[in-house]
C-alpha cells in the first residue's frame, strides 16, 4: 500500500470540505498548499502531522500569520475581516488536550487495520474474523471529528460512530 502523504491529505481534504477559511469564511478560489494550516505544530506534534483534524483551511496570509505573525498582527487581521482567532486557539487548545490524552486517530488509508486490530485488542476477536469493514469521516460543528465505521462479524453487521477510542471501547462493550 502506498505511503499517506501530506499531499494526499490535503487533497482529501480539499475533496472533502468547503472551500473556505476556517477564521473568516472568505472563498478559497483554488487548491494551494498555503492553505493547509496545522493546528499544532507539525515539528513539535509529529504524530498530528498527517491527522485530518489537525489540519484547517485558510487564506495563504491567514496562514503566514498564525505560524510567523504576532497576537498584534493578529488581532487587527480579525478586526479588519470580521474573524475571531479565539476560534483557532480553542480548537487548539482541544487538540493539544486531545495529544496530551493520548488518544489515537488515525484518519487515513491505514485507519482500516488500526481499527481492526483495535477492536481484536477490545474484544479479542481475532482480525481474520471480521469479514467487512468501512468507515468514513466527518467534522461536525467545523471542528470536532467524528468516525463512522461499519463492520460484520459473524454475520451480524455493527454500526456506530465516535469521536474517540473511549467511545469505541465503551460502545464495543455494550453490542459485543
Amino acid at each position: 500500500m502506498k505511503e499517506w502523504t501530506q499531499i494526499d491529505l490535503f487533497r482529501a481534504i480539499w475533496n472533502s470540505r468547503k472551500h473556505e477559511s476556517f477564521l473568516s469564511k472568505k472563498p478559497l478560489k483554488y487548491f494551494n498548499v498555503a492553505s493547509f494550516a496545522h493546528v499544532l505544530p507539525k515539528g513539535r506534534y509529529p504524530s498530528f502531522k498527517l491527522k485530518e483534524f489537525n489540519i484547517v483551511l485558510l487564506t495563504a496570509t491567514e496562514h503566514t500569520l498564525l505560524d510567523q505573525g504576532t497576537e498584534t498582527q493578529r488581532k487587527k487581521y480579525g478586526q479588519e475581516h470580521g474573524c475571531d482567532w479565539q476560534k483557532l486557539y480553542d480548537y487548539r487548545t482541544k487538540l493539544n488536550n486531545m495529544y496530551k490524552s493520548n488518544i489515537k486517530y488515525n484518519v487515513n488509508p491505514s485507519l482500516e487495520m488500526d481499527f481492526k486490530t483495535t477492536i481484536n485488542e477490545m474484544t479479542k476477536i481475532p482480525i481474520e474474523e471480521i469479514e467487512a469493514f468501512s468507515w468514513s469521516s466527518q467534522f461536525e460543528d467545523e471542528i470536532e471529528v467524528k468516525v463512522n465505521f461499519t463492520f460484520k462479524y459473524k454475520g451480524q453487521e455493527y454500526a456506530h460512530g465516535f469521536h474517540n477510542l473511549i467511545e469505541l471501547r465503551e460502545w464495543l462493550n455494550e453490542v459485543l
